[in-house]
């Protein structure tokens, strides 16, 4: 007797088999219902704050330029300043209230951002100024003694000026 299974996949009383992808039908399930749902709510998400995006945007791109005043690459002391107090102004008079705030906060941090001119060798920014002060000076090395300074000397952490 012979057996109604094929190995090419035929019964005695069915036609061939073809595989759902295969058919032309696309093999979808339950995953594929919930990932279009996620999609749907995401797109609807990005939908919504659309406006908001682009206005935070703006503000990056603000706050960028606040940045590459400070950047002593982007220029002399003198012409970054200058590029300083243009962006101060512009902010000062400007209708968006986050724009007002920048300006007020540039007033009060522009006395101290420039001093020093160009060739002081000042720390760039707090994490170079914490560097600095964890470094062991040599009047601590005179005190312990040895050219490595202690662990009484040098604490771990951040500094308290």
């Amino acid at each position: 007797m012979t057996s109604s299974w094929h190995t090419h996949g035929r019964g005695s009383q069915r036609g061939a088999y073809v595989a759902t992808t295969e058919s032309g039908r696309a093999k979808r399930g339950l995953a594929h219902e919930r990932l279009a749902r996620v999609a749907d709510d995401i797109d609807r998400g990005l939908t919504a704050v659309h406006d908001v995006q682009e206005a935070i945007r703006q503000h990056v791109a603000d706050v960028q330029a606040i940045h590459d005043t400070l950047d002593r690459d982007s220029g002399t002391g003198a012409q970054r300043h200058a590029q300083f107090q243009t962006l101060r102004e512009q902010f000062q008079g400007s209708d968006a209230l986050t724009c007002q705030h920048m300006g007020r906060v540039m007033v009060h941090f522009e006395p101290g951002l420039f001093v020093g001119g160009d060739d002081a060798d000042l720390p760039q920014d707090n994490l170079d100024l914490e560097r600095w002060c964890r470094q062991p000076k040599s009047h601590a090395r005179r005190i312990h003694g040895h050219k490595p300074a202690g662990i009484r000397i040098v604490q771990e952490g951040p500094t308290l000026l």
